[in-house]
């Protein structure tokens, strides 16, 4: 419900907010970038995938001040990075902070409230041009959906002559010497494999079927007998238990009940990851955990684990994916059995490939 009411108040009331400003549209450009906003609202995942973005800003303009403007959902992704020198998160005082910075970047594809405040905190703004509101900002880049979401963030950097080379890997999360040593602390039977059943609270058709989850797990069981440790938020506990259950919570535990940092640094211990299309996937990959990632209805194109020992399974129905981030569509499709083609053998091949090259279990 609080994220069904946060589009509609951001498709009506905040555009014609966007609208209103407009009319205020009378500031230049610097030519000096000294303090930089990155703007990154939503998603675990592509809070993930902005850090090479903003870590090339500041390879190329080492003497500017990058501040993060986030949620307190997010900011943990951004905390403990050498190229990030501030964190403010969402809140009222962000209104006291007019025309602070000399640029916004705004990293949301499609949410208007990203394009109201690139404008209301900086004199100068880039985002993307399939916006509604993007007509408040000072640059606009065209989305390209043929490539990365992590190379099209690195896109909205064109303008300031950021190298734009496409990414092989992702930026490593810092989760901070405290729970780098919980995690080291911990004694877990080797090797432990990494589950991500679910897939959170929007676009549940990229949900495998658990009984899938289950015939994979016992094939894994019976050729490396392993740890697994089940990566989800405290609002899938019921999901993962019951899992667990089914499984006779045979060497398992789950990081529900878990901080976000803690699972960060325990996600890095492991000896690989089996993900649905969701954050957990893309944090595995940023900790260099080799990891693989189960597609449809989205499209690894755009959102498959970044780094040279990652790998996904994508068997699409339809012909073109019915989740469009950058289009304002993550449809349920509940009645739509997008995920059914994707077969436990499938998932060991790639496991096995991975294994074969890299000796990861």
């Amino acid at each position: 419900m609080k994220v069904k009411l946060a589009k509609i108040t951001d498709k009506y009331l905040i555009l014609i907010l966007c609208y209103f400003l407009s009319i205020l549209k009378i500031f230049k450009a610097k030519k000096k970038i000294k303090n930089i906003a990155i703007i990154r609202f939503w998603s675990l995942g592509e809070s993930i995938l902005t850090l090479p973005m903003i870590k090339r800003i500041k390879e190329k303009y080492p003497n500017s001040k990058i501040t993060v403007i986030c949620t307190t959902q997010n900011k943990i992704l951004f905390e403990n990075q050498e190229f990030i020198d501030e964190i403010k998160t969402f809140n009222l005082k962000l209104f006291l902070m007019f025309k602070k910075f000399d640029l916004a970047i705004d990293t949301e594809p499609f949410m208007n409230l990203g394009s109201f405040f690139s404008f209301w905190l900086a004199k100068n703004s880039i985002g993307y041009k399939q916006k509604k509101a993007a007509f408040l900002y000072t640059k606009k880049i065209k989305f390209n959906d043929k490539i990365h979401s992590a190379d099209n963030f690195i896109k909205l950097t064109n303008t300031l002559k950021v190298p734009q080379d496409k990414l092989t890997e992702l930026t490593e999360l810092n989760p901070g010497n405290d729970s780098i040593n919980w995690a080291n602390s911990k004694v877990l039977k080797k090797p432990l494999i990494g589950l991500c059943i679910t897939t959170g609270g929007t676009g549940t058709s990229r949900r495998w079927p658990m009984n899938k989850w289950l015939e994979l797990s016992k094939e894994l069981i019976k050729k490396y007998n392993p740890t697994f440790i089940i990566i989800g938020s405290p609002s899938e506990k019921d999901i993962i238990e019951s899992f667990q259950k089914k499984l006779n919570y045979l060497n398992t535990a789950n990081t529900t009940n878990i901080e976000l940092k803690k699972t960060l640094a325990l996600t890095s211990k492991l000896n690989l990851m089996i993900s649905s299309d969701t954050g957990p996937m893309h944090i595995a990959a940023a900790q260099g955990t080799p990891t693989i990632g189960l597609f449809c209805p989205n499209t690894p194109v755009r959102f498959a684990p970044l780094g040279k020992k990652n790998s996904y399974v994508y068997k699409p129905i339809l012909s073109k994916p019915c989740i469009n981030v950058h289009e304002y569509k993550i449809p349920n499709c509940k009645n739509h059995p997008h995920m059914k083609n994707i077969q436990v053998e499938d998932v060991i091949k790639e496991v096995n490939k991975l294994n074969k090259k890299w000796k990861i279990l």
